[in-house]
């Protein structure tokens, strides 16, 4: 095929899956520097990619919504939203997310070239029409450099994330002010999975 001008990334969640799949962000730039990229990315971590310097636009992904709508048999404005995905006319489709909903969404882009896992879970890979088989023991940023690399693509091991200047002006006076009151620690005690939950005691016995 002709080279793409319009790439869609799909990578929906969870925030630290989205944040380490910045990477293919960058390859893909790197690749096709004149390419409209856009990323589908679930509509509350959309903020985590967004100043991406490297990005077109972020396409947001309302999970909890549509997941309301269908439940009360609404049906739809998911159709509509899978609809103006499909007039968008992207040209080549990455799915890193590999589950049968991501699967879902490159299938309906309709897009010419539609790339993701051989194994990708919930029948996802009946989505793409180039299937690659990555080992599942590499460390997911590997897996993902490496599916970028079988689809002829050359991976950019480049995780760096970017905010806006708003937030870099309220950071840096956030810091001037902390910094005046000595060195800085930073805990981030939370996690939306119960499992992944240290017992706060233990992080005040840290602090």
């Amino acid at each position: 095929l002709a080279e793409p001008s319009r790439i869609l990334l799909i990578r929906p969640s969870a925030l630290g899956d989205v944040c380490r799949s910045v990477a293919v962000l960058a390859s893909l730039r790197a690749a096709y520097p004149a390419a409209q990229i856009d990323w589908l990315v679930q509509d509350v971590f959309a903020d985590a990619v967004r100043h991406h310097p490297a990005l077109h636009a972020v396409v947001e992904f309302p999970r909890k919504e549509h997941g309301l709508m269908l439940k009360s048999l609404r049906a739809r404005p998911v159709l509509r939203w899978l609809d103006a995905l499909r007039k968008k006319k992207y040209d080549l489709v990455i799915d890193v997310q590999g589950l049968a909903r991501s699967g879902s969404f490159a299938w309906a882009t309709g897009a010419a070239r539609r790339v993701g896992f051989a194994d990708a879970r919930e029948l996802g890979w009946l989505g793409y029409n180039e299937r690659y088989s990555v080992e599942s023991s590499l460390h997911a940023v590997e897996r993902e450099m490496k599916l970028l690399e079988l689809a002829g693509i050359a991976p950019v091991r480049d995780l760096r994330l970017y905010t806006s200047a708003a937030d870099r002006t309220w950071a840096e006076a956030a810091l001037r002010s902390a910094d005046a009151a000595g060195p800085i620690c930073i805990l981030a005690p939370t996690s939306r999975w119960e499992g992944k939950r240290w017992p706060i005691e233990r992080y005040a016995a840290v602090a």
